[in-house]
């Protein structure tokens, strides 16, 4: 139990305590602009401990002082409203283009502007434009949530009661404005009629001449820091210079809370400082928020973006399946993360009938099927089934994401407008940091900063095109209806002047300008027009820097680099000194001097790789590879580089594809007729038929393995086939007596499994006086029925050779006859005389072999060269290198036909000695 003393001291302990509080509860409410200033002012009240203080804005201490669960309707709700109401309102004159995309954006623009001006519309009626923009206005209202109110109606209720102003919000204090929309004048009226004590703090800005005598004004003398200018060569140069200039201070000892980089037009600079800013240390904080098109989610929704607005494929599905993962609960957790590997890698599966014939064809294609079957068929919906599948695929923060994309790409008018709204969407970075970014460099729009002043401060983008910004009046409300400095008494242009003069005004010790002197499209542009007028104290200074700029060179040497990768590649001798530099250096050396290294392909000798790729069983495609291009057989065969990948939906066939489908459409036609009677019994009615009949089979099966152009190039592409094949068979060639006729006839291949072939297809031979086993497939096949006579037969689609019968391996191109003719007499033992033919069925034209036996002489003598070779490590160009078809040329150096290859051509001529003698021939 207390005594008497001891509760009396208690007593006056407390009273003690609660005057101290009283003494701190200063009741404040702080009004600010942007979101910069929200937090620095939100931190700098935790911090002083200001029990009684509030941080908001205009619109919400409009609401607040409204009533209850009340709000200021935003940009993006209006424009959601505006685009369902416009489609069932009567807008008059205004109904002819309602349906345009852009149109809701450009409504909701011309509404809020007329909300903001506090123009009453009234009194500009009798004209047909102000009728229809009251009837979308009456129409907006109608369907807005009761808790949200248009910016003159909250002011309306707020003034309502005004009486209670003081009690709310205690004393009203404006902080880093310049000016208010004639709305909220009206509000601040009020205030000062409900007995609030409002305090206008302008800081060095100039006080706005509207502003009532009863406010209590606060003002400071404008800063004077010094000015420095410098012209960059663009805004990829100006972002990287930005980061140098930061990095400088930093290395001085400047906070990096105290560093602001802002410009006014931050899209044109977002993607080059956000990927610069990964090597900048301690980090550089975007304060109007970061791309979500740069997060896993948000390239999720990209991926779902690309699939409804252009059509299923294996690619955006494969990234779509990667993006949204295998967890627990999602749509894919039954599916294994190599679910594709069995699907050709070439395939475009444009449909959902391809997909589906895909599965059929794989080994666990049926349990794959009944995970993504669903999915596909919901994507293959388009646009109308983007928003359930958002919902089905996604996370919740994915959800929520798409689902703003998707409902902002419907007010701004086409769903079509999806991945474009996707790629401007922002989201805060660093939620966790309970700094909120404000202890690191900051990168903010100018109007940010204008509201939010650092000491240190580098202002980007001062051309004549990108500061101010142009003006240009509403686009449904023009001048001559409204005037414009009613409607809009704040353009583009004045609000840019004004937030550059009070960022000159308020930075307190470092202001530095740039500006690019060529824009995007590569145009010259000379410096800002804000320089000749009128900015106040410092404009003297500024001229006198702008004229004194200094001239940055794009690749300058950095007195202050902002990181690793700035420092080495903008000093070339450091990155010289590296072990990269040094083989970049010397490699670059190599290519351009005339004689050949490494660098040119000259490997070691008997190199594991390369013996490894020549023991393999070769074909004619190989050899070909091997005899013109041994570089290319080495990087084909030895190191397994492909040529990039296919499109999902290419616009024709190339050449290769073409082959292959007549090749196998030939194949089915000429096995079919073989059951009836045989190819040289057969009608040309007859021969049509089962051509249209293996057109159809080859075209599902090509769907499902290759990409192909859109359906009428694709049904003109396989019509083509038809012609071809029709022409080609239907020249019968003469009958070899009893004759039997084959198409596709592979030998040597232990890969094929086929039995109605006259041969056993794995029996393994080699070309004559070399130890290269060969197989392939030969295109036709005619054999006599006691199997002395043959003729084997090579089709070519291309376009006929002036000297056709001349040819006899054009140079290694054509080996295919040589080989054919071997390969028969190898494998049909009781064979006594074989024909090798080329045939152009476009032309009706053929020719075969004069000699075959000097010809095979002759090939296996350049092969026995070509592998002697490579195997002494000589893997240089040849004679195909030069060829627009080359398809390595990616491997090559860049423009490699024209000065490369061309450099050294007669140095890999001369390495390459007699294995070259083989271009030469007929």
């Amino acid at each position: 139990m207390l005594t008497n003393i001891d509760a009396m001291e208690n007593r006056h302990l407390s009273d003690t305590a609660s005057d101290r509080i009283r003494r701190r509860v200063d009741r404040e409410t702080r009004v600010v602009v942007g979101r910069l200033a929200m937090r620095s002012e939100q931190l700098d009240v935790a911090r002083s401990g200001a029990i009684g203080s509030d941080v908001t804005t205009i619109e919400n201490l409009a609401a607040r002082l409204a009533g209850g669960f009340l709000s200021v309707v935003t940009m993006t709700e209006l424009r959601r409203v505006v685009s369902e109401v416009v489609p069932k309102t009567d807008l008059g004159e205004l109904n002819s283009i309602k349906t345009l995309p852009g149109f809701p954006s450009a409504a909701s623009s011309a509404l809020m502007r007329v909300w903001r001006s506090g123009i009453d519309m009234r009194e500009f009626s009798g004209d047909e434009r102000i009728e229809a923009i009251l009837a979308l206005d009456g129409a907006v209202r109608a369907v807005l949530p009761s808790g949200s109110l248009p910016p003159n109606d909250a002011v309306r209720l707020a003034l309502a009661r005004k009486e209670s102003a003081n009690a709310i919000f205690g004393r009203v204090r404006f902080r880093g404005m310049t000016e208010l929309h004639a709305v909220w004048r009206e509000l601040l009226s009020g205030l000062l009629e409900g007995g609030v004590e409002v305090v206008w703090d302008a800081g060095t800005s100039e006080v706005p001449e509207w502003l009532d005598p009863a406010v209590r004004i606060e003002r400071v003398e404008a800063m004077r820091p010094a000015v420095s200018a410098y012209s960059c060569a663009t805004a990829r140069h100006e972002a990287v210079e930005a980061l140098r200039w930061a990095r400088k201070l930093l290395s001085e000892g400047v906070p990096a809370s105290d560093i602001a980089i802002a410009t006014v037009s931050t899209p044109e600079y977002d993607d080059y400082l956000h990927d610069l800013a990964r090597g900048f240390e301690p980090g550089l904080h975007f304060v109007h928020g970061v791309p979500v098109a740069r997060s896993r989610e948000g390239q999720a929704c990209a991926a779902l973006a690309d699939i409804v607005l252009r059509g299923l494929s294996q690619k955006r599905l494969r990234r779509l399946v990667a993006l949204v993962g295998y967890h627990e609960g999602g749509p894919f957790e039954n599916l294994n993360s190599d679910w594709a590997a069995a699907l050709p890698v070439t395939a475009g599966l444009t449909s959902v009938v391809r997909w589906e014939r895909a599965f059929e064809h794989m080994s666990d294609g049926d349990e794959i099927a009944n995970v993504m079957m669903p999915v596909i068929r919901l994507l293959d919906g388009g646009v109308d089934a983007a928003e359930e599948a958002g919902r089905i695929l996604f996370s919740a923060k994915a959800t929520k994401l798409f689902a703003i994309t998707w409902e902002r790409a419907l007010s701004n008018g086409p769903p079509e407008s999806l991945d474009g709204i996707l790629l401007r969407l922002r989201e805060a970075e660093d939620k966790a940091d309970r700094t909120l970014g404000l202890d690191r460099v900051a990168y903010m729009p100018a109007s940010d900063l204008a509201a939010c002043p650092r000491g240190h401060v580098r202002l980007m983008g001062l051309s004549s095109r990108g500061w101010p910004r142009n003006w240009s009046e509403d686009a449904l409300i023009p001048d001559h209806v409204i005037p414009a400095k009613r409607l809009d008494p704040f353009p583009l242009s004045r609000v840019d002047k004004s937030d550059f003069i009070t960022i000159i005004q308020t930075t307190r010790k470092d202001l530095t300008l740039s500006w690019p002197r060529r824009d995007m499209e590569g145009r010259r542009q000379g410096v800002s027009s804000l320089f000749d007028e009128d900015v106040g104290v410092l404009a003297d200074d500024l001229r006198l820097a702008v004229r004194n700029a200094t001239y940055l060179r794009l690749h300058g040497v950095p007195r202050h680099a902002y990181g690793e990768s700035d420092r080495l590649f903008s000093r070339p001798s450091e990155f010289a000194a590296t072990p990269r530099g040094i083989s970049a250096s010397t490699c670059w050396k190599a290519w351009r001097a005339n004689d050949l290294s490494g660098y040119d392909g000259l490997i070691a000798a008997n190199h594991p790789a390369v013996a490894a790729a020549l023991s393999n069983v070769q074909s004619p495609t190989s050899l070909r590879r091997l005899l013109r291009d041994p570089q290319g057989f080495v990087w084909k065969y030895a190191l397994g580089f492909n040529a990039p990948e296919y499109e999902d939906e290419p616009i024709t066939l190339d050449a290769r594809q073409f082959g292959n489908i007549v090749h196998g459409m030939l194949q089915i036609a000429v096995e079919a007729l073989e059951k009836h009677g045989g190819l040289v019994k057969a009608t040309d009615d007859n021969i049509e038929t089962e051509v249209e009949h293996a057109a159809v089979a080859v075209g599902m099966r090509f769907e499902i393995g290759q990409p192909v152009p859109p359906a009428l190039i694709w049904q003109a592409s396989m019509q083509k086939a038809v012609n071809f094949c029709v022409r080609a068979l239907k020249n019968r060639f003469d009958d070899l007596g009893g004759q039997k006729t084959f198409a596709e006839v592979p030998f040597g291949s232990d890969r094929e499994r086929r039995t109605k072939v006259p041969w056993d297809i794995q029996e393994r031979f080699n070309i004559p006086n070399t130890n290269i086993s060969i197989s392939g497939v030969i295109d036709r096949l005619d054999l006599s029925s006691d199997g002395r006579m043959a003729r084997a037969i090579d089709y070519k689609s291309g376009r006929t050779p002036n000297s056709l019968n001349e040819i006899q391996i054009d140079g290694g191109k054509e080996l295919q006859r040589v080989i054919y003719e071997f390969a028969v007499k190898a494998l049909l033992k009781k064979v006594e005389t074989v024909e090798s033919l080329l045939y152009y069925p476009s032309d009706i034209a053929h020719a075969g072999l004069s000699d075959s036996a000097s010809t095979l002489s002759r090939v296996s003598g350049a092969l026995n060269l070509a592998k002697e070779g490579l195997a002494n490590g000589i893997s240089l160009p040849g004679v195909d290198a030069f060829q627009s078809f080359n398809d390595m040329a990616f491997a090559l150096p860049a423009n490699a036909r024209a000065n490369y290859l061309a450099r050294k051509k007669d140095a890999f001529t001369e390495a390459l000695g007699p294995a070259t003698e083989i271009w030469e021939c007929e």
